[in-house]
């Protein structure tokens, strides 16, 4: 498996990138965040403790950034389909060695906000390219954004939002074009992170290397630290589907079951039909990959289960759905690599008690001891948002007790 096409988005010498970031938020450039106080200090915080943390670390000083396309799953067929990413490698590699890192994204709804759509111009639009550049440079990894099907260019799918197969295939299917792309400049070291729904695809990702010969064979995973992903989707993430507590993110919902009509395109219970009231079935529409997440808010009720059927919220409970959502959930399996979870207690977004869940059946069954740092920060409503500089900072600090040192 390689790469099927290969384009430069850009190149910058890393310091001077991250200084014209912190430029950009003093002069409230901010892209998607303008206008968010609280987010617009904590980007300044951010970058002030990144150039901090790096000062004259660098295990690069160029960085490029590319937008490969390689072959993966079709959600729906199972059979192959084109899908696109973003690659974070150093500028020259002078033949040396470096650890590869599978960096999977949190929640993105519009298909131009893929890693692979990053804009060198407007960087800001998509933060978690430039947390994973800063990162890249300082551990020195050949870093790999997976879109996921329906994301960047990848216009035939809907997104499967939190289907553990083709998310975790499209993740390994990367992984393995880049390890053959690379091989030479590869050190043979595996590391996968992610935070919200890419804690998730981390968590199921690292199960599908570990658990299909076809990846196993291919390489193991050094270390995973999964970030505050919606791991227990039939426990923790229930009350929230079909609870009638408002939510203030509740277009989650139909991402969840638009995907999963993509992906079980023969169970009914998920078309927009069956699934929602007459009054909100254009919520399926709106969470196409064209639409913002102000226009699906807006269309939303607070309480998001109000937008359901009762035959929906009966089959979440108990029925098809229900089984689906299981087969699904990301922990229940035995990891071999070392795993830990990160997740703030004062999330509201994704409960913490999703890896509370996955930390004690991993704990049970004796087979890792997984960390959940205690972050509180006082950062109100905005908190997971926020808390993912400081889960991915403590991760990468962990990951460099595992690299090799040439």
């Amino acid at each position: 498996m390689s790469f099927i096409s290969e384009e430069t988005i850009g190149k910058k010498k890393v310091k001077d990138f991250l200084e014209e970031m912190k430029t950009l938020v003093k002069e409230k450039k901010s892209g998607r965040l303008t206008g968010n106080s609280v987010t617009e200090k904590s980007l300044d915080n951010l970058f002030e403790t990144i150039m901090d943390l790096i000062g004259n670390n660098l295990a690069f000083d160029w960085v490029i950034w590319k937008k490969v396309g390689y072959l993966s799953v079709d959600p729906t067929t199972k059979e192959e389909t084109k899908l696109s990413t973003l690659l974070i490698i150093p500028l020259n590699m002078n033949g040396k060695k470096f650890p590869i890192m599978g960096y999977q994204h949190g929640t993105e709804l519009e298909r131009k906000n893929a890693p692979s759509c990053f804009n060198i111009l407007k960087p800001l639009n998509n933060m978690e390219v430039v947390i994973a550049t800063a990162m890249a440079a300082f551990g020195g990894y050949i870093t790999a954004m997976p879109d996921y099907q329906g994301m960047g260019d990848d216009e035939t799918h809907s997104q499967p939002y939190v289907v553990a197969e083709p998310l975790a295939k499209a993740s390994a299917d990367l992984l393995k074009a880049v390890k053959n792309e690379y091989e030479a400049n590869w050190n043979n070291e595996l590391f996968l992170s992610g935070y919200s729904e890419g804690g998730y695809v981390t968590m199921v990702t690292a199960r599908e290397i570990q658990t299909n010969s076809d990846y196993a064979k291919e390489f193991t995973v050094t270390a995973a630290a999964a970030m505050a992903g919606p791991y227990s989707l039939t426990g923790a993430m229930k009350p929230i589907m079909i609870g009638d507590q408002p939510y203030e993110w509740g277009y989650f919902l139909p991402m969840t079951i638009r995907g999963y009509h993509a992906a079980y395109p023969d169970q009914e219970m998920f078309s927009k039909e069956k699934a929602f009231k007459p009054e909100y079935q254009n919520l399926y529409d709106l969470v196409d990959g064209y639409h913002t997440v102000e226009e699906v808010t807006a269309a939303m009720p607070s309480v998001p289960s109000e937008a359901l059927t009762d035959q929906m919220i009966e089959a979440i409970k108990s029925g098809k759905v229900h089984e689906i959502l299981q087969e699904n959930n990301a922990y229940d399996w035995k990891p071999a690599m070392p795993m830990y979870l990160y997740h703030c207690p004062d999330d509201i977004t994704v409960p913490p008690e999703n890896s509370v869940i996955a930390s004690k059946y991993f704990r049970d069954e004796g087979l890792c001891v997984p960390y959940i740092p205690m972050f509180h920060l006082p950062l109100g409503s905005a908190v997971h948002v926020e808390a993912a500089l400081p889960c991915f900072l403590c991760a990468y600090t962990w990951f460099d007790t595992f690299l090799k040192k040439e």
